[in-house]
């Protein structure tokens, strides 16, 4: 009676149990990740009264990518642009370009797919017109039943355990306002799940010399991080015909509290520097 109990009844529910636990492995494993760990940023203000605050925003970063399985690796990458609105005017970003950095220096220039997609499924699916080596603008604001999110999404091969670079460069829009009495440039770079396993963060905001106020008519400031702000240095020559404010943050800088996770950069202009 025990052994037949055995058999039919204990063994049965050993190989579920084996079974579940292969899943949850699959599907809870910590190192089933592709994390964003390096930044350089670079954003440089195009101001006049037509453009709407236009911002033109450089970025070389790194993925840390550890599928689970190699049966089960990475066909999307992604990098989520925030979706601020600024008394009440949205930030609105274009694409320009793409391009995968290799080791040796070599770029990959990435095509923009005709395409979204977000299941595998439907990645391995379909034709290569839709990837790898394409990138897709999915533009907001985020709406889940419709799969709608302000991100950029980077097509590749199937990554299973490796570290990869991309540069790309984007425009944003109405990141800068005028009010009666105060211009305000305001960046949210990076924020949320984006910033939770930075390394590094390297940044520069460049704001050509004729735009620039001058000294006692601006106010800067960062916020963000255990500190609520962050370190910045500024200078006149660090990039010819533009003043620029830089920041170099390590990964023990780069530690947040729940209610601040983000990284963001103000400027406020007055009096007649108001642009």
């Amino acid at each position: 009676i025990i052994l037949f109990f055995i058999v039919y009844f204990v063994a049965p529910i050993l190989g579920f149990l084996s079974m579940l636990s292969e899943e949850l492995e699959i599907n809870f494993n910590p190192f089933d990740y592709a994390r964003i760990t390096d930044i350089d940023y670079t954003a440089v203000v195009a101001d006049s009264e037509e453009n709407g605050g236009k911002i033109f925003v450089t970025e070389r970063l790194t993925f840390d990518i550890h599928a689970a399985s190699k049966d089960n690796p990475f066909w999307e990458l992604w990098r989520d642009l925030p979706e601020d609105t600024i008394d009440g005017l949205p930030i609105k970003y274009k694409v320009h370009s793409v391009k995968q950095i290799l080791d040796d220096g070599t770029e990959i220039v990435y095509d923009e797919s005709p395409k979204l997609y977000w299941d595998d499924s439907d990645y391995l699916s379909s034709s290569t017109k839709y990837g790898p080596g394409k990138w897709y603008h999915s533009e907001g604001p985020y709406n889940d039943y419709k799969r709608q999110y302000e991100c950029l999404l980077f097509y590749v091969d199937g990554l299973y355990r490796e570290e990869i670079t991309f540069e790309i460069q984007y425009e944003m829009h109405n990141a800068s306002l005028r009010y009666d009495d105060v211009s305000e440039l305001y960046l949210t770079m990076y924020s949320e799940d984006t910033i939770k396993h930075l390394k590094s963060f390297n940044g520069q905001i460049l704001i050509p010399n004729k735009d620039m106020p001058k000294e006692g008519n601006y106010l800067a400031h960062t916020y963000g991080t255990n500190s609520n702000t962050f370190e910045y240095t500024e200078s006149d020559t660090l990039n010819p015909g533009y003043h620029t404010f830089s920041f170099n943050l390590d990964e023990d800088d780069l530690k947040f509290k729940s209610y601040n996770q983000y990284l963001e950069f103000s400027l406020l202009a007055f009096n007649e520097d108001k642009h």
